[in-house]
């Protein structure tokens, strides 16, 4: 994969993943617990997520030192960053402080994480 090149499988798994997510939270929120389709859902965005991870890291097996020396960099912050937000949600939400926050949004936080992580590392290594 070169620098230039778009990573269509990549982007498309995201996509999928994103959109399945949207879809389990609009069902989170008219569906009650434990219905069909919250449990369709659920299982199809775990398996969307699987599909994602596993197309990054095969892209990522294939490129090239830079970029492979920018995801390092990005990942090495967002993972740290990761925990620490999962420990202060955690422990502010025990508090009372984040009684809105679920649990269940938790990824995106470190998702979050993690992109921010690669536009610093990407700007760094420019």
């Amino acid at each position: 994969m070169t620098q230039r090149s778009v990573p269509v499988p990549l982007i498309a798994s995201a996509a999928i993943t994103v959109a399945l997510f949207l879809a389990q939270v609009y069902a989170r929120e008219t569906q009650p617990p434990g219905s069909t389709l919250r449990l369709v859902l659920t299982g199809a965005l775990i398996a969307a997520f699987c599909v994602t991870i596993w197309t990054h890291v095969r892209l990522s097996a294939s490129l090239d030192e830079f970029n492979r020396q920018v995801q390092y960099v990005a990942l090495a912050v967002a993972f740290p960053v990761s925990l620490v937000a999962a420990f202060a949600i955690g422990y502010l939400a025990g508090e009372g402080v984040m009684t809105r926050f679920d649990p269940r949004d938790l990824p995106l936080v470190m998702i979050l994480a993690y992109f921010i992580s690669f536009a610093v590392a990407w700007r760094r290594y420019q």
